[in-house]
């Protein structure tokens, strides 16, 4: 798989009877005791193996494929930090703009999270508990190296399936969060923002946003959320060690 220049090696063991000499050829087989390219009829200019044109031709489609995914990722990156150059502290790392439909965070390094006006302050409350769960679980870290992946094996649909199940996965935990850390029952209120701030936005490598991922399938799942019992948690935590 590896061009390259072939090394000659002897064809006896080191121990070979017939071989005065360890380690060295046999008396008198000179010519078979190596491999030169003349023993296997082997022309050095022969015409090109097409298996071997196949291999390149197909390593440049996967190289131009990452490349093409490369750059629609930064691309969409940019040009949304460049939409937010002039989001308005309101506090910590919270911003609030008019240029965006639903909150998300954004960063890698700092990550900030970005609200669009007109909320009310019951829905910020619901939004900043969903936004900090991902921060405190890094998934805005998880996410881009997940992107990488993808890059790398764009070819494979498995890897695009699980790509996507990630997304929901995260999106759906952080919704369990939120109901499971509230004193009270916030299934409807939490339901009918998520449902306000649905988008039809959806990038490669857009940021974790609210309202982006899965919409119908998160509100099913926090309509059908319960508290789980600690011997629940328990069973499951030993039989994920299990597997």
């Amino acid at each position: 798989l590896i061009p390259g220049n072939l090394q000659a090696f002897p064809l006896d063991s080191p121990h070979d009877e017939r071989s005065g000499n360890p380690g060295g050829p046999a008396v008198g087989d000179t010519g078979t005791a190596l491999l030169p390219a003349a023993l296997t009829g082997t022309n050095a200019t022969a015409s090109a193996d097409p298996m071997d044109v196949l291999i390149e031709l197909g390593a440049w489609i996967w190289a131009l494929g990452g490349a093409a995914l490369l750059i629609c990722g930064f691309v969409s990156y940019f040009g949304l930090k460049r939409r937010l150059a002039f989001a308005t502290l309101v506090k910590d790392n919270v911003f609030e703009t008019d240029r965006i439909s639903t909150p998300f965070v954004l960063g890698m390094f700092n990550p900030r999270i970005y609200m669009p006006t007109g909320l009310t302050a019951q829905e910020q409350a619901l939004i900043l508990l969903h936004e900090q769960t991902h921060i405190r679980r890094l998934d805005y870290l998880i996410k881009p190296l997940a992107f990488l992946v993808v890059i790398m094996h764009w070819f494979n649909p498995l890897v695009w399936l699980s790509y996507f199940l990630m997304i929901k996965d995260m999106e759906m935990a952080c919704d369990e969060r939120v109901m499971a850390a509230s004193n009270g029952d916030l299934r409807a209120d939490y339901s009918r923002t998520l449902l306000a701030l649905a988008s039809r936005r959806s990038g490669l490598f857009s940021p974790l946003s609210f309202g982006e991922s899965n919409v119908k399938a998160r509100i099913r799942n926090i309509l059908r959320f319960k508290r789980p019992a600690l011997r629940i948690s328990a069973a499951a935590a030993v039989g994920l060690a299990a597997l």
